[in-house]
């Protein structure tokens, strides 16, 4: 009985013993960083950004780099994915078990990932980056805020001015439009079909935000909107009616037929570079890209405010960082907030100069940022660029975002409202009326959709 008794006493010192130890290892198994497989044992963070530009893609590499010889035993992987492919690949990913770590979207896009159950709130990187005090007013609460949450982290910002070629004006002894009737007065002045029209629309269906990329800032100067501050549409009002009849005359009298066919996000550049046209609604960005491609139009080509009615109309939209239900969120932060370290986020801004707009205070008022020959050259667009980032608003979102922004992405009301217009004669308030009931009808589709995979059998 002894020996019994002594030998139960060992073994359960030696059960309590083992147990112990299987419960350090879970502890530390619970506790280590998530790791992906085929890296040595290596903490991987995986990025994406849509980055395609080589100035762009090499200073994200060149932060990866930075980032992994500061935390030695840490990989970023680096994937580019093109605008065009963002939601197929996130959506893919997720119903793979596939999410990166990081990603990067604007309101729509990360509207979606965080009603879809794809991202992370972010407030605690924003409270680790030093708060909403680290970021230009307004920018946060605007454009990354919803219901109650942070969804996203600002990356940079734009917003859309009027372009316009000084020499083909100064040609013609005209000045700069500085209303509708100046910029249509302007536009058939400046016209010379077919080798160039005065205001070139690009409206293809093929490309979402060909329309609303003029016709917003239309809208927003004469006090219209897509959205109301609950969501629903609010489009056919008389301020949209008159909108949309002057996007109409601005296409008939300055204009060419290759309005359908042209895309926005494709096009926009080649149309400016091969001057075909003379003015146009777009970001700074196009300055520094032609003063490159072709010097002859580049340097030419100089940005004043969008055309007035009632008020500047600014169409603003923020690229932002995303944290993903990935493998490693709690690097993920770390990458985040690396990014936007001072020095690190200068040199990325400053990579395509004027093509991105400061969100962080210390390089918004960094006189060492402005130095730059280009923004020398262009202060004094930079700083109207600065106004409508502080101002504006994306599409649909001038009293804050709303869950559903992704309407005017996956709805086709608009193009067939001005296919309507000009290929049917259809009266320009019956188009818009008919562009409500579509737009009301898509949403309710939207919704049901988003609805659908919460319900109960």
């Amino acid at each position: 009985m002894a020996i019994s008794q002594s030998m139960n006493n060992m073994l359960s010192r030696h059960a309590k013993k083992s147990a112990f130890i299987i419960l350090v290892a879970l502890v530390a198994v619970a506790s280590a960083p998530l790791r992906s497989p085929g890296q040595g044992g290596k903490r991987v963070i995986r990025f994406w950004h849509p980055y395609t530009q080589p100035q762009r893609a090499e200073e994200m590499l060149r932060a990866a780099g930075e980032f992994e010889r500061a935390n030695p035993g840490t990989k970023v992987e680096v994937e580019i994915v093109p605008w065009a492919n963002i939601n197929a690949r996130w959506r893919a990913a997720q119903a793979a078990g596939t999410l990166p770590d990081v990603g990067i979207g604007n309101p729509p896009d990360y509207l979606d990932m965080w009603q879809s159950g794809a991202i992370l709130p972010v407030d605690d990187v924003i409270s680790a980056l030093g708060g909403d005090g680290r970021f230009v007013a307004g920018i946060l609460d605007r454009h990354t805020r919803f219901q109650g949450k942070t969804l996203a982290v600002p990356h940079y910002m734009h917003a859309l001015v009027l372009l316009y070629r000084k020499d083909l004006l100064a040609a013609k002894g005209l000045e700069p439009p500085v209303n509708w009737d100046d910029l249509l007065r302007v536009s058939k002045a400046l016209n010379a079909p077919p080798e160039r029209y005065g205001f070139q629309q690009l409206w293809s269906r093929e490309d979402w935000i060909g329309i609303p990329w003029v016709l917003y800032p239309l809208m927003r100067s004469n006090g219209g909107e897509f959205l109301d501050k609950n969501g629903a549409v609010a489009f056919n009002t008389p301020e949209n009616v008159e909108a949309v009849r002057f996007l109409v005359q601005l296409y008939k009298e300055a204009s060419s037929p290759a309005a359908f066919e042209l895309e926005r996000n494709k096009d926009q550049i080649e149309v400016l570079s091969k001057g075909r046209t003379a003015l146009d609604l777009g970001t700074l960005y196009a300055i520094p890209q032609l003063e490159q491609e072709n010097p002859a139009v580049g340097n030419q080509l100089v940005a004043t405010y969008p055309p007035r009615n009632k008020q500047v109309g600014w169409f603003t939209f923020a690229n932002c960082l995303v944290l993903f239900k990935g493998k490693n969120p709690e690097d993920g932060k770390r990458w985040i907030e690396f990014l936007l370290e001072d020095e690190r986020y200068s040199r990325f801004l400053r990579s395509i100069p004027g093509a991105m707009m400061p969100v962080t205070v210390a390089i918004d008022q960094s006189d060492k940022f402005w130095e730059h020959p280009f923004f020398r050259q262009h202060r004094g667009e930079v700083r109207i660029l600065q106004e409508g980032v502080a101002q504006g608003s994306f599409p649909g979102a001038s009293q804050g975002l709303n869950a559903n922004l992704g309407l005017l992405v996956e709805s086709k009301a608009l193009p067939r409202m001005i296919e309507r217009i000009i290929k049917e004669n259809v009266d320009v308030e019956k188009a818009v009326a008919l562009a409500q009931q579509e737009l009301e009808a898509d949403l309710a589709k939207i919704k049901a959709g988003r609805e659908k995979p919460t319900r109960k059998p």
